[in-house]
């Protein structure tokens, strides 16, 4: 469902799991063969901030859950795979909260072709309590990860997992 918020601006999107195994639902912007949201690259000046206002509504009714930006088209079946805990072998940096683990909403990142790193956690969610992640650009080497405004992980455009000059775009994942 999209949804119109009365008196604010944007509205809200919200994404609800059928029951059974392996269903999934994805929303991201951009289409196939068009231009991404954004790249980091190192040393580039071009500072950046983005963030999701978002609520889980049941902590034990569990699903995979991904939030951040990946590359063009990454919203394809299995991007997250069934059992969880890994992501399809896509550029992608976000938040995720795991099926096998959703009291726990972590920070992730990969690049394509290599291997997926899950720093740890950034939070700890209550069902139905509104967070604001935010993934925050300095612009010259580091990405830092933010829950309601506070830096909870850092990540470096070097590290080998993070995906450095790749066209990323906002993804919702579940």
């Amino acid at each position: 469902d999209v949804l119109a918020a009365a008196g604010s601006l944007g509205g809200q999107l919200q994404l609800a799991p059928e029951t059974g195994s392996n269903n999934e639902v994805y929303f991201q912007l951009g289409q196939l063969g068009t231009e991404t949201y954004m790249e980091y690259t190192k040393n580039s000046g071009l500072k950046s901030w983005i963030e999701f206002r978002v609520a889980y509504t049941s902590i034990t009714n569990a699903a995979n859950v991904l939030i951040g930006l990946a590359e063009e088209g990454a919203a394809a079946a299995d991007f997250i795979a069934d059992s969880g805990a890994d992501i399809a072998d896509k550029d992608v940096v976000g938040f995720v909260i795991w099926e096998g683990d959703p009291d726990a909403i972590d920070c992730i990142h990969q690049k394509a072709g290599g291997a997926f790193a899950d720093p740890g956690l950034a939070k700890v969610p209550v069902a139905g309590t509104f967070y604001t992640l935010g993934l925050y650009f300095d612009g010259v080497e580091t990405v830092s990860f933010y829950v309601d405004g506070v830096a909870v992980q850092t990540a470096d455009l070097d590290t080998a997992t993070f995906p450095t000059g790749e066209e990323l775009s906002p993804i919702i994942a579940l």
